[in-house]
């Protein structure tokens, strides 16, 4: 089995259950692990036998612009979306990190919710 990496990928977006942070929105970083066989892509050296990486990124862009309040609800349709969109996904991971998220009397760098699949 091998693995493809998206690590960190920096998006704008409004998600919250606060009315305030789908006004203001914040930065989120996402993060990805999709397990599948690339052995043709790696004899081939071409594309198509593999995963496109800008076809996952845009997967992954799609669902963050849909509003929720919930990062544990932005993770589970951007996992199911990408199950849909590329069958060849065995297994995977997907991380969702608010950056300095509202929390009162409290500050910290981020609040993340992930699920493995």
């Amino acid at each position: 089995m091998n693995s493809i990496y998206i690590t960190d990928l920096e998006i704008y977006a409004y998600h919250g259950v606060l009315p305030q942070e789908n006004v203001v929105g914040n930065t989120y970083y996402v993060s990805l692990r999709l397990d599948c066989d690339l052995t043709d892509a790696m004899m081939s050296d071409d594309v198509e036998d593999s995963i496109n990486y800008a076809a996952v990124v845009e997967v992954v862009k799609a669902q963050m612009c849909m509003t929720s309040k919930t990062l544990e609800n932005v993770v589970y349709r951007i996992k199911s979306s990408l199950i849909s969109k590329f069958p060849q996904v065995v297994s995977g991971m997907v991380k969702v990190a608010k950056m300095t998220p509202p929390i009162a009397g409290a500050k910290a760098l981020e609040v993340a919710v992930s699920v493995e699949f």
